[in-house]
């Protein structure tokens, strides 16, 4: 990872039923902790913001066979020419806090987060 990176929640988020899609899918695999779809934007590297998905991952896990396991897997539910980057990282890596403070996590579903009105 770059020196600098910026994590938002995304401007335009991608459809809810594919975020459900998406979150459902990365459930099939027991080395993702958790799952953001933050906006990001890397300076010097990047020309404009962009969604990415991350993974928040078990720190035994491979992370360069995981990525091409998930993105072979959620391949198959986007949209056509619809291309994703997909990021690995380790629970306590540099950018993880500022990937959860994006408040765009889509794994695992938090049921009370969207419907319960005292979680708040």
């Amino acid at each position: 990872m770059p020196s600098r990176a910026f994590f938002q929640s995304p401007v335009r988020p991608l459809a809810r039923s594919l975020s459900f899609d998406v979150s459902q899918a990365i459930g099939e695999f027991s080395e993702v902790v958790e799952a953001h779809f933050p906006e990001c934007f890397i300076p010097g590297v990047m020309a404009c913001p962009a969604q990415v998905l991350i993974l928040i991952v078990k720190r035994k896990a491979d992370c360069d066979a995981l990525v091409d396991s998930v993105e072979k897997r959620i391949g198959e539910l986007l949209p056509f020419g619809m291309n994703l980057d997909i990021w690995a990282m380790v629970d306590g890596d540099r950018y993880v806090a500022a990937v959860r403070s994006a408040e765009s996590e889509i794994y695992p579903v938090r049921l009370f987060d969207t419907w319960w009105p005292f979680a708040h």
